[in-house]
């Protein structure tokens, strides 16, 4: 699970939306462990607010 920049793990985050019936974007991006975590916890937190 991840990938090695440096030896350091990256994570990766997947994003996907449906546009249309046949269109889906998506779009990959790698985060070192400590930024994977923060986002998702800002991801997490938001998502329950909502």
């Amino acid at each position: 699970m991840g990938d090695q920049k440096d030896g350091a793990l990256m994570l990766p985050l997947t994003l996907m939306a449906d546009m249309a019936i046949h269109t889906r974007p998506i779009t990959s991006i790698y985060l070192p462990e400590g930024e994977f975590a923060a986002l998702a916890a800002t991801l997490i937190c938001e998502e329950s607010t909502a």
